[in-house]
């Protein structure tokens, strides 16, 4: 079996995914991590935006929310294949949370 090399940019977008898998374990969330997990994707990672809903997901600060929803709109918009899997998510963690 032959495993892929990853690069270290890949490596520390995976301990940002483990972080908030962590957060999302803990019951206290810690919304200033949040916050600096999503600046952090924003700036370094744009491609990437299942984070940003899986951050979405436990956000509950709503400034926190409204920016992720932005962005994840804007993701959405700039790239027409992935626009189904973005909104269909946004609409999951809506019901999820309400």
């Amino acid at each position: 079996t032959v495993k892929p090399v990853k690069t270290e940019q890949t490596l520390l977008l995976e301990k940002l995914y483990e972080q908030v898998r962590a957060l999302r374990q803990n019951q206290d969330k810690d919304e200033s991590l949040l916050q600096s997990i999503f600046k952090k994707l924003q700036q370094d990672y744009p491609e990437d935006w299942l984070l940003a809903l899986e951050i979405l997901e436990i956000a509950q600060d709503e400034p926190l929310q409204s920016n992720i929803q932005a962005y994840l709109r804007q993701k959405a918009q700039e790239n027409p294949r992935i626009t189904t899997l973005i909104l269909e998510g946004m609409e999951m963690v809506q019901v999820a949370t309400t």
